[in-house]
């Protein structure tokens, strides 16, 4: 949650530079890893998982979906 609060955008929501998308990115991978954990998943688990729903490519893609702005459609 510290991580989520550091990585808040100076925007105030969504992200605008690559360095605002990457840091918040690194804080939702960090937050499903301890989700995961929190679950009762071991760490290894737990961290390749939050890897691959958070991370890379398919987290961005998921992540900048969430910050989907209506009025753009």
């Amino acid at each position: 949650m510290e991580m989520l609060a550091a990585a808040r955008p100076k925007s105030g929501y969504r992200p605008e530079t690559e360095e605002e998308w990457r840091n918040v990115q690194r804080a939702l991978e960090e937050l499903g890893f301890a989700m995961f954990v929190n679950a009762g998943a071991p760490e290894e688990k737990a961290r390749k998982a939050a890897h691959e729903i958070y991370g890379g490519l398919a987290g961005r893609v998921l992540m900048q979906i969430g910050y989907w702005d209506d009025d753009k459609k």
